[in-house]
């Protein structure tokens, strides 16, 4: 999804489009699918699962990232968006890293 949404940001900038396509990851959210996977394979985190659940945040804060972006008039096209905190796991939304 991210190499479409920048791709998808170019051909409209190369088009003189005013829309612009915002690519933004939540994060971590603590949900059914992370406590335990999917249906007949279970998720390789079960056992540390209390340990896990702790950090990760509950997943109204895991859709801050991409509501910041649709409403923010400061988020850019072709910019890639994610929480600030240590690995990207959680916090206010930032410019996150692509890996090369």
């Amino acid at each position: 999804m991210l190499m479409f949404g920048l791709e998808l940001d170019r051909r409209l900038k190369a088009a003189g489009s005013p829309v612009q396509s915002i690519p933004a990851h939540p994060g971590v959210a603590s949900t059914d699918v992370t406590r335990r996977g999917r249906p007949g394979r279970p998720c390789p985190a079960a056992p540390g699962q209390s340990h896990l659940q702790r950090h990760r945040p509950v997943p109204d804060p895991g859709r801050i990232a991409p509501a910041v972006c649709r409403s923010s008039s400061d988020a850019k096209g072709g910019i890639y968006y994610g929480p600030e905190g240590v690995r990207e796991a959680r916090g206010y939304p930032t410019e996150a890293e692509i890996a090369p």
